[in-house]
């Protein structure tokens, strides 16, 4: 008889956890997202300078994430949580190494509409690519 209460309770101790668990296991990871694509500059680049291209929640805050390119052109910025994010690229002429942009720096923002306005990218549970 004790045995058939411990199991029991066993039992539906494993059906709740399972049931709490269950939902949350097939939930992408909160650090899948990549976000990739090109940066475009017009005028002469000088290649001993850095561009920087950051992720932003809000075009006015600082980066959630930065990576550090040569020059204009490919660049990816990975495990990214997921969410909607601003995407800026400047050129690093104080070579500092991180933003925001100096008044002098060349610098631009991912703006699909062509608005003159940033434009969000959403991140949910995958990549973002060609922006």
């Amino acid at each position: 008889m004790k045995f058939r209460t411990i199991f029991s309770g066993i039992l539906a101790l494993g059906l709740i956890l399972g049931a709490f668990w269950a939902p949350r296991a097939s939930q992408a990871s909160p650090f899948a997202g990549t976000v990739s694509g090109t940066v475009l500059y017009s005028g002469v680049h000088d290649s001993t300078h850095e561009v920087l291209v950051a992720a932003h929640l809000n075009p006015n805050n600082e980066p959630e994430a930065v990576v550090h390119i040569s020059g204009p052109g490919a660049y990816s910025i990975a495990n990214i949580p997921d969410g909607s994010y601003y995407i800026s690229a400047f050129l690093d002429l104080n070579d500092n190494g991180d933003g925001p942009a100096d008044t002098a720096e060349p610098s631009g923002w991912y703006d699909q509409d062509g608005d003159d306005n940033p434009d969000p990218v959403t991140i949910c549970g995958g990549d973002i690519t060609g922006i």
